[in-house]
């Protein structure tokens, strides 16, 4: 009797046992290979940060490089060699792209943090520039100032008039400020969303002066320092924006004389009334010099002396320039070396006033009443990016630090018969990396963030003293024996320092979002800006 099968009428029978089956081989996936390329990455990954030692830059790359391309690696070995069948190799790179798309449907980037890691916000959430947008439109544009009869604004000691403060050094000199934030926190007496940008505040008097980016213009403001109401706002057709760091402007304006300095990241430089925001004069610095703009925009903020401003355009045909500060009248301009995003400052050797400017190649010196370079210490970083301020010492000896791989030096400066010498003391590569944050100095040591970890170098013997408390690329300022710590996450720390160690004291959370931005304490007062948002505290005693 033979069996039937039951769909058909036919008589169904065994196949042969010598009979070749029809169906497709095995296919056997080389899982073997993507261990080969995972061991190999990792092997990189931990290669890599034997290599990066403390330095949260290059632990940043570190980290990045071997794992991207080792995912790069692992889609080719998907795609080529993995021995899948077709179909499921396209299924998985489409479930990649699928997931790819998915993120950045729902994120988009802003930029990323002192330490190359990139930050992300939801698509659907407001923007920095279109909270405040919405802020202003709802507030008033500031009460109207009249052009004329509106007074003088005069600096006195107690002002903080430009970068760094009144004595340039990032030190607090008008007052104390109270140390018990546990039992009586710092007050808060004002809050509100500000434009994108990295400028700091100039307080003098009543008003804080700034730089913001407003929508597709470019805006130096004055506001009240008591209530954050904007006072005045001027206007310039600028808009500068990178994509690591973001839009806006960088450079903080200098207050002298009841005029108010202000450089764009365009090369905008202005002159205005301080009371009134009313125009001057203006020039733009990078096309006066035949120039073109530095990969992150003009950062210098103008340094006034005697009667000129000196600004820094960058490029070949001009590296400093000064111009008449009330007339705006170029009066001369320096030999070319390619700009940075340091400030310039004045300092005297043997005699002769000389611009200290810290360029892509180094610390150049140029004679201050002609502009012409008298010497160069070379000095560069795996990046040629050298950003903090350099530090005139008391000896008139000059501490140079950058980061990015770099590390510090101690430099005489003197005059020879053959001309200019510049011989370093020490230097001491791949140690107290100030990135672009300033160090400060005190009683033969200087305090900073290396390379976003709090530290103190020994600037006579050369050497760091201790190393604590990791805040990141944040900025510091120094209010009596106390560090006022304002870390890359908007976190306000006081920190009680002395060569031989820190202690934290207290701390609180001041804004949100990236800090870059160098903070200010006048009169009592704690201004924290970034590009978000900018907050003012009581500190007083």
């Amino acid at each position: 009797m033979t069996n039937e099968h039951p769909e058909s009428d036919q008589p169904y029978s065994e196949p042969a046992a010598d009979q070749p089956s029809t169906s497709a081989p095995e296919r056997r996936i080389r899982w073997w290979l993507a261990g080969l390329i995972l061991a190999a990455t990792v092997i990189a990954y931990f290669a890599g940060m034997q290599w990066a030692g403390d330095d949260l830059s290059k632990q940043s790359l570190a980290t990045v490089i071997p794992w991207f391309l080792g995912s790069i690696v692992m889609l080719l070995w998907w795609v080529l060699l993995s021995g899948a069948r077709w179909g499921t190799r396209f299924k998985g790179v489409g479930v990649l792209a699928l997931g790819l798309a998915g993120f950045l449907g729902l994120f988009r980037w802003e930029g990323q943090g002192g330490n190359f890691v990139p930050h992300f916000a939801f698509r659907f959430s407001p923007t920095a520039e279109d909270r405040v947008a919405e802020y202003f439109d709802k507030a008033a544009e500031g009460t109207a100032v009249s052009s004329e009869n509106a007074g003088t604004l005069k600096v006195t000691d107690s002002d903080w008039p430009r970068f760094g403060g009144a004595n340039k050094d990032q030190i607090v000199t008008d007052a104390a400020i109270r140390r018990d934030w546990d039992t009586n926190p710092p007050k808060e007496l004002w809050r509100q969303p500000i434009g994108p940008g990295w400028s700091s505040f100039a307080a003098v008097g009543d008003y804080l002066f700034t730089q913001e980016q407003r929508g597709e213009e470019e805006a130096v403001v004055c506001y009240e320092a008591a209530t954050g109401k904007q006072h005045w706002i001027h206007k310039d057709a600028a808009r500068f924006q990178d994509a690591p760091s973001g839009a806006g402007p960088r450079a903080t304006p200098t207050i002298h004389e009841s005029h108010v300095y202000s450089l764009g990241a365009t090369g905008i430089l202005n002159c205005l009334d301080a009371m009134t925001g009313k125009q001057v004069w203006q020039k733009n610095i990078v096309d006066d010099a035949g120039s073109s703009l530095i990969m992150y925009g003009t950062t210098g903020s103008p340094l006034i002396y005697g009667d000129v401003v000196i600004v820094n355009p960058g490029g070949s045909t001009g590296t400093v320039t000064a111009y008449d500060r009330l007339t705006g009248e170029k009066r001369w301009a320096g030999d070319g070396d390619p700009a940075v995003y340091a400030s310039p400052q004045v300092a005297e050797f043997d005699g002769v006033p000389q611009v200290l400017v810290f360029c892509s190649t180094g610390l150049c010196g140029h004679d201050a009443s002609s502009g012409d370079k008298l010497w160069t210490f070379p000095w560069t970083n795996m990046t040629k990016l050298n950003i903090a301020q350099p530090i005139v010492l008391p000896d008139n000896t000059v501490f140079i630090s950058s980061g990015y791989g770099g590390g510090c030096a101690r430099l005489n400066i003197s005059k020879g018969d053959e001309g200019w010498n510049v011989d370093p003391q020490w230097t001491a590569p791949d140690r107290f990396r100030l990135k672009f944050n300033g160090g400060i100095y005190r009683d033969g040591f200087v305090y900073g963030l290396d390379e976003g970890i709090l530290a103190c170098f020994d600037v006579e013997q050369g050497k760091r003293t201790w190393k604590r408390g990791r805040y990141h690329f944040g900025q510091v300022v120094m209010v009596g024996d106390d560090l006022l710590v304002v870390t890359e996450s908007g976190k306000v720390v006081l920190v009680e320092i002395t060569p031989k160690k820190a202690k934290e004291i207290a701390s609180f959370q001041a804004i949100e979002g990236k800090t870059w931005n160098h903070p200010v304490v006048n009169r009592g007062r704690l201004y924290v800006r970034n590009a978000e948002e900018v907050a003012c505290f009581d500190l007083s005693m």
